[in-house]
């Protein structure tokens, strides 16, 4: 039986298929000939796959290394078995360094080989280094694409990772789309059971608990893992707001395995929810009970006092957690939002400036029970409280912005410093709000101004109501603004003053309108630039040219031409044609004249195609890259992304195919679009 060469391994990698029959067989061709050392690699590889898959535990490791071990003996450059005894003597998580030295040894020998990099990822993720872990899965992934245990172990890391990081909504997506690939590529049975597991958890994670809840029911057809997902279902339940149905799965799931801390506190958050306040408080204290070390058991108990109006109980309970759990973020939430319920601003001011103030004066090498750092947590109270703030009276933004004096930290700074203009931007929307509700009566252009400024943050519809200006508002308008006059020259004069400014105010709020980007307000624009008047026809294309509209930009340019407004219009284009730092990508799937760049297909004939500055490609190239990462490198500095212009010295990598290059970022762009329709495809048919 030959060895399993670089190729194999990158179509099988381990035997999984009647797995116990194998190694039987393996080991009766070794008994008639053990010098046979092709044969004692593959048999070495089936061990660990026994080992590492199928529940072998560690004596299967141990027959792994030793088999592996003795074809070094016979021939110690041997690659392969390096690999396998590099992998077995992590499974046994002892001998790291020695496992190390092996692996840094197959790595000179046979750089390329997907099992290889398997070993590594391994290797870094029991060092801790998840983030390094990653990098080598993608490689055994892209050496080893249609291989179900790569993604297997991408997708695993993926999750571990995300749990590690505040932003991780892209590593989320990426982890389901490893997991869905791999289950597409029928992975053996016990395998498929904690794929389905760490989908479900995944999904949790992401807040998508419909499709959770279709992954958990399916693991219940597992009768090893019955409990584990009538857990979830319980968990799954009460976020769905099916309290009901939550205590039923929960109660079964302790019928199976016993009581515990986690369960019996959320099931006491269940009864909570149901407004069942002593089942509430039974359930949690014996969650106390089993893990006194718990803070979990107490918020809930907490959350019960202050929901039976045992205020000043409740919140000494809060305290006491914060004290012992500086780190518990659902209690020091429950804190904040207490006092905002209450309109109690000024708490919130004085909680914002003592944590800012306490930022540069905590260690950066400690960490707390969380896994974060006291610096961490800080910057996590800090965003929560702003949150908080977001509702309080305009003044707050002082308070606010004398927070920048509380700390040197550069990052902590332009957080605040963002979330104070939200603020402001925030109640300056609630202000134009009132304006488009009566805007017969407020219109300016100032007004109109301050609005373009807010646009993101106000509703089309209100936007397109306070277009409505009528004749009798006007006439109104002129009463309130300057007074009633026995002169009707006079009256007159300053109702046309007052349709020029309701002009002005329209102008911008069709330019305001263009902000939205959507379909609606499009055809809205094309109405407008063919019906208005001349100045408002003038103000609807500029408003089609900022939604990049090539026939409006003509046409303004001929309206300017005759009127003599050239220079207007050059400044018009310097602010909505000249890019400011790199440009993104963006999804073409309507466009039929759209080609990629790379294989010449068109969009009827792929799922979606990512267009760029100079370049489109298509889903069906960005998968074809994305596998062939390392060959597809480039390191020439000279060569940009032709979606976004920068180069490898900007971006993680620069990859080329066919003449087009896309940087690492881009392509992970348009894999989004690719991984989420793969996720979707695999939950819908669930």
């Amino acid at each position: 039986m030959l060895s399993v060469d670089n190729q194999t391994a990158a179509l099988l990698m381990f035997p999984h298929h009647k797995l116990d029959w194998t190694l039987k067989n393996l080991e009766r061709q070794l008994q008639q000939t053990p010098d046979d050392t092709a044969t004692r690699l593959v048999y070495a590889r089936a061990c660990l796959s026994r080992a590492r898959f199928h529940e072998g535990g560690e004596a299967w490791y141990s027959q792994a290394f030793r088999q592996a071990s003795r074809v070094l003996n016979s021939e110690p450059t041997q690659a392969e078995a390096m690999i396998l005894a590099g992998h077995a003597l992590l499974g046994l998580e002892r001998a790291t360094e020695q496992a190390a030295a092996l692996l840094d040894k197959a790595s000179h020998l046979a750089p390329e080989r997907a099992d290889l990099h398997l070993a590594l990822g391994l290797l870094e993720e029991q060092r801790g280094a998840r983030h390094l872990a990653v990098q080598e899965f993608e490689v055994a992934v892209s050496a080893a694409p249609n291989s179900w245990e790569t993604h297997y172990f991408l997708g695993q890391i993926l999750s571990a990772r995300a749990g590690q990081v505040p932003d991780n909504r892209r590593l989320l997506e990426r982890s389901q789309y490893h997991m869905v690939r791999a289950l597409d590529l029928g992975p053996s049975e016990s395998i498929t059971a904690p794929l389905l597991l760490s989908l479900g958890t995944a999904c949790v994670a992401a807040a998508r608990y419909e499709e959770a809840q279709r992954l958990f029911t399916t693991l219940l057809k597992f009768e090893a893992h019955q409990a584990t997902a009538r857990y979830y279902l319980g968990l799954v339940s009460f976020h769905l707001g099916r309290f009901q149905n939550a205590n039923l799965y929960l109660r079964k799931h302790m019928d199976e395995v016993g009581e515990s801390s986690k369960v019996l506190t959320l099931l006491g958050m269940s009864y909570l929810s149901m407004g069942q306040v002593d089942k509430a408080r039974s359930a949690c204290s014996r969650a106390h009970a089993l893990d006194a070390h718990d803070p979990q058991p107490e918020w809930v108990m907490a959350c019960t006092l202050l929901e039976d109006g045992q205020e000043a109980d409740g919140l000494n309970t809060l305290k006491k957690i914060l004290r012992e759990h500086p780190d518990h973020m659902e209690a020091y939430g429950e804190l904040a939002r207490h006092h905002q319920a209450r309109g109690n601003t000024g708490w919130l001011v004085t909680a914002l400036q003592s944590e800012v103030a306490s930022h540069d004066h905590l260690p950066t090498d400690h960490r707390l029970a969380s896994g974060r750092t006291p610096r961490q947590v800080v910057r996590a109270r800090v965003r929560l409280l702003m949150r908080l703030l977001g509702d309080a009276p305009e003044e707050a933004a002082d308070a606010m912005l004398q927070c920048l004096d509380h700390t040197e930290d550069e990052g902590l700074r332009a957080e605040l410093w963002e979330a104070t203009l939200q603020f402001i931007a925030g109640t300056k929307a609630k202000e134009a709000a009132e304006w488009l509700e009566r805007a017969g009566h407020f219109f300016s252009p100032a007004r109109g101004r301050e609005l373009l400024l807010v646009a993101d943050r106000v509703p089309e519809r209100s936007l397109i109501k306070g277009l409505q200006i009528t004749e009798e508002d006007l006439q109104a308008a002129a009463v309130d603004r300057f007074g009633s006059h026995f002169d009707i020259a006079t009256h007159r004069q300053h109702v046309e003053r007052l349709r020029q400014e309701a002009r002005a105010w329209q102008a911008l709020l069709l330019l305001a309108i263009a902000t939205h980007g959507s379909t609606s307000g499009r055809n809205l624009l094309t109405r407008w630039a063919r019906d208005a008047d001349p100045e408002l026809i003038t103000a609807a294309q500029a408003a089609l040219v900022m939604m990049g509209e090539r026939g409006a930009a003509s046409e303004l340019e001929s309206r300017s031409a005759a009127r003599g407004s050239g220079p207007l219009l050059d400044a018009l284009r310097s602010q909505v044609t000249k890019a400011v730092g790199p440009t993104q990508p963006r999804p073409v799937s309507d466009d039929e004249d759209a080609t990629c760049s790379t294989c010449g297909r068109r969009v009827t004939e792929v799922g979606h195609m990512l267009a760029g500055q100079h370049a489109i490609l298509c889903d069906r190239c960005m998968v074809d890259i994305s596998q062939h990462r390392i060959a597809l490198s480039v390191e020439d500095p000279s060569v940009s992304c032709g979606f976004c212009e920068r180069s490898v010295v900007e971006v993680r990598a620069v990859y080329a195919q066919h003449g087009t290059a896309i940087c690492s970022s881009c392509l992970d762009t348009g894999l989004g679009l690719v991984e989420r329709e793969a996720v979707e495809r695999f939950l819908a048919s669930v």
